[in-house]
């Protein structure tokens, strides 16, 4: 099984807090996600 360690999680949320503030900051500006593309993310991705 693949699994990841929760502190390798929270490094990155932390990361992306102090970086960009919130991820749909970092989404639009720091990988360029449209709104659009992102709504499609997550209806594919979260139940």
């Amino acid at each position: 099984m693949i699994g990841v360690q929760e502190s390798y999680i929270q490094s990155s949320f932390d990361t992306v807090a102090e970086d960009w503030g919130d991820f749909d900051t970092y989404l639009a500006e720091g990988l360029g996600v449209t709104n659009e593309e992102r709504e499609a993310l997550r209806a594919n991705l979260l139940e």
